[in-house]
């Protein structure tokens, strides 16, 4: 059973085209049924149950002011982009399931990465690879921030942490500290893409 894009000549006899019409409704309902509720009656008849979409290797060019909403594998990560055809504008809406932990990520609108996370124990200088809890940024780590964590009692004078200078790539950042032995650990936060 195949369906038959061509419709029957307008001097063609119904008896003789039948069957095709026959295999193509068929072929159109059960492709429709995939992912639409029926087309009975209701407050939902016809409506998506979901969006299925393969995935493309390119933008998809479309007509002059519509808006294309299309998935396409980004360093063999599926994303969701969403482009305006006027402008030519891809953003990239979502990429991997967001994990809301102590050391965590999540994907923001247009391509952003955002990751924290947790350092202990706190050493006069050190490293923090991302995908030791979290994930590598596939292309780049834009900022880190590190924020101390004081021990009970602790005292704030003198203390400082910062990220080393050209030592952030997306793999993860080395660090340097100066302070007492009142910090404990240290929070961190980056963003990329």
């Amino acid at each position: 059973m195949s369906y038959n894009p061509i419709p029957p000549s307008s001097g063609g006899t119904l008896v003789g085209t039948r069957d095709q019409i026959r295999t193509n409704f068929t072929l159109i309902q059960s492709n429709f049924d995939i992912n639409h509720e029926d087309y009975g009656v209701g407050a939902n008849a016809g409506k998506h149950k979901f969006m299925q979409m393969p995935q493309q290797s390119s933008a998809p060019t479309t007509a002059a002011g519509d808006i294309a909403l299309y998935s396409k594998l980004v360093s063999s990560i599926p994303r969701l982009f969403l482009r305006q055809e006027s402008s030519g504008t891809e953003i990239q809406m979502s990429g991997i399931n967001p994990s809301a932990a102590t050391n965590g990520y999540t994907f923001l609108p247009g391509g952003l990465l955002l990751q924290w996370g947790i350092k202990t124990p706190l050493s006069s200088t050190g490293t923090v690879t991302f995908a030791t809890s979290n994930i590598n940024f596939p292309n780049n780590c834009f900022n880190v921030s590190c924020t101390l964590i004081s021990s009970p009692g602790g005292t704030s004078s003198s203390n400082t942490i910062a990220p080393i200078t050209a030592t952030v790539t997306g793999n993860g950042f080395n660090y340097s500290y100066t302070g007492s032995s009142s910090y404990v650990a240290f929070y961190w936060q980056a963003i990329g893409n």
